[in-house]
């Protein structure tokens, strides 16, 4: 198992601390999940997930199942 890497996003209002799983290298919002979403065998109540809307340049919550990942 791989080691968590700490990513820092800075935005124009705040500065986010985002998590990258050391499994499957995909960044999630730390303040929002203990375990990385995508590759944890957990069932939890978290139904949705954050993704970057690069046409519009927006980051939105869609249903996991939705999220193309």
């Amino acid at each position: 198992m791989m080691s968590s890497q700490i990513v820092t996003k800075l935005t124009k209002r705040s500065e986010k601390k985002m998590q990258m799983c050391g499994n499957c290298m995909k960044v999630y919002d730390e303040s929002e999940y203990a375990k990385c979403p995508f590759c944890s065998d957990d069932e939890d109540e978290y139904t949705h997930v954050i993704v970057f809307d690069k046409k519009t340049g927006v980051a939105k919550s869609v249903p996991k199942e939705d999220a193309h990942l």
